[in-house]
């Protein structure tokens, strides 16, 4: 559910946060794929051939130069994902009442079976209560007030 708050909350910090994901994963298929193709060049030629095979020189170079501007990419996308993180963790709160409420709610289905409800109605419950509640620029009272409807409108 902390994902499903972030994105209506903050839904430029989810994208974010998917795009860095999509990007270091790229970018790490790229670097093994680098690896593998010099440790094939390596493993084609003998150790005299080595210094003297002009294409395995070629790949080094290419690959210390792409090698440094991946890790570069990926030191900043760590610090943006800190931030992501963090600017996530402050709608945690939420999540776990939704979660809490959802529990309680599928428990209902133990004294009678017509109590029974999905995640998914109880989901469209959550994100119907975001929409409802008042907004405000001051994030204590933002959260607070989201508590507030999505406890009385799940409910």
């Amino acid at each position: 559910m902390l994902g499903d708050v972030v994105i209506k909350e903050k839904p430029e910090v989810e994208e974010k946060r998917l795009n860095i994901v999509i990007s270091m994963d790229r970018d790490k298929k790229t670097l093994k794929s680098i690896e593998n193709n010099i440790l094939k060049l390596l493993s084609e030629n003998e150790v005299e051939q080595i210094l003297d095979e002009d294409t395995l020189i070629d790949v080094l170079s290419k690959s210390k130069v792409t090698t440094r501007e991946i890790n570069e990419r990926m030191a900043q996308s760590i610090i943006v994902e800190k931030e992501i993180n963090e600017t996530r963790n402050l709608y945690t709160t939420i999540a776990k009442r939704g979660s809490i409420l959802y529990f309680v709610i599928a428990d209902l289905a133990n004294i009678n079976d017509m109590y029974q409800n999905s995640l998914q109605f109880v989901k469209v419950l959550f994100n119907k209560a975001i929409d409802m509640t008042e907004s405000s620029d001051d994030l204590e009272v933002r959260r607070r007030s989201l508590i507030d409807m999505i406890t009385k409108n799940i409910y």
